[in-house]
């Protein structure tokens, strides 16, 4: 009888043994399956959120085909501002080693304290006139393909100003 007990004891013990490992083996296969759809899903939502601010980033963007870009002296072409004092015009012609070569027309202008002067850009780069003497004119300004902007010297001296792709004027303002 000893022996059909402890027969009997190491069958339901074995039993529940092999019933545990199913129920781990079952529940392992669930957390594996939860934990992967969970990741999944992470990288769905991370991937979302990545896009979405992308395109948040994207819609933030200037307009670049704006009519006028404000010069560091804070004024723009608005039509409420007045007739500019002088217009210059931005070209580009080439060289005898066919390279670019950009220049202002005029080359030289002479304004009063307090006028302002437009500027178009009719080469085919970004002009940024932000070298020479722009600080000490206390202007900077930066003009896409096809635009205008205006800038407004408000200190009396002769400067001349340069743009990063070789373009330079003269203003004397007196």
């Amino acid at each position: 009888m000893f022996f059909q007990h402890h027969y009997l004891f190491q069958h339901i013990s074995h039993q529940l043994t092999l019933l545990h490992f199913m129920q781990e083996s079952e529940t392992g296969r669930m957390v594996k399956r939860l934990y992967a759809r969970t990741r999944r899903s992470a990288y769905l939502m991370a991937f979302a959120c990545l896009m979405l601010i992308v395109f948040a980033l994207a819609a933030c963007g200037g307009d670049t085909t704006s009519a006028s870009t404000t010069a560091s002296s804070g004024t723009s072409s608005n039509s409420s501002n007045p007739a500019p004092a002088a217009t210059v015009n931005i070209k580009e012609t080439k060289d005898s080693a066919g390279k670019d070569v950009y220049s202002c027309d005029p080359q030289t202008i002479s304004i009063k304290v307090g006028d302002t002067v437009s500027f178009t850009n009719q080469s085919d780069e970004i002009q940024d006139f932000d070298q020479g003497d722009a600080q000490k004119a206390g202007v900077d300004f930066k003009m896409n393909l096809n635009q205008s902007t205006t800038a407004t010297f408000k200190t009396a001296g002769t400067f001349t100003i340069k743009s990063e792709k070789g373009a330079i004027i003269t203003v004397t303002v007196q």
